[in-house]
Parts: structure tokens; C-alpha cells; sequence
């Protein structure tokens, strides 16, 4: 991310378990949407955010994991930015029409 200067990078099939969170990792901020702990490590979204980033994010939520968004604020100008990571034609009908 430095190198090609990112200041948001998404990425999806984390395979994170455990609770829904904000982790502070060297300069960058992680926001991670996870699976139960109880659950085979699969799906999952997050984003990383650059440290000159960081102050802007006002809002986050985990809506599933498979559905991440952040509510990003600069000067004046707001941004919602979705991270989605729908189910492919591999999963079970029922799961793709739930999503």
C-alpha cells in the first residue's frame, strides 16, 4: 500500500474468526467483518486504511461476513464505501438467495 500509495484497501475470504474489529497494525487501521469461532475459516471481508486515513473513518459496521462498510468523512465531503463479497455459483441456491 505504500509503495503504490492506497489509503483504503479491500480485501475479501479473510477467513477471520472470532469477534468483529478494529486492529491497529504498524501504520495502517484493519476493519475485519469475521465468522463465529465455532465455523470453518471461510468468507469474510476487511478493509485497511493508511494512517493518514484513520482520522477520517467516523463510522463503521459489520453487517454480515460477507457485507463490511465504512463511513468516511473528509473536510466536508461524507463517503460510504461498501465492501461485498457475494456467494459464487459453487455455494447452495438458498445461500445466494439469502444474500
Amino acid at each position: 500500500m505504500k509503495d503504490r500509495r492506497l489509503d483504503i484497501l479491500y480485501m475479501n475470504e479473510t477467513k477471520r474468526k472470532g469477534i468483529d474489529r478494529v486492529i491497529k497494525r504498524g501504520s495502517f487501521d484493519t476493519y475485519w467483518s469475521s465468522i463465529d469461532q465455532s465455523q470453518r475459516g471461510c468468507r469474510g471481508v476487511g478493509f485497511v486504511i493508511s494512517e493518514r486515513f484513520s482520522e477520517c473513518v467516523s463510522s463503521y459496521e459489520c453487517v454480515s461476513p460477507r457485507l463490511l462498510w465504512l463511513g468516511v468523512k473528509i473536510e466536508l465531503t461524507r463517503i460510504f464505501i461498501v465492501g461485498v463479497y457475494p456467494p459464487d455459483k459453487s455455494k447452495p441456491l438458498e445461500e445466494r438467495k439469502e444474500f
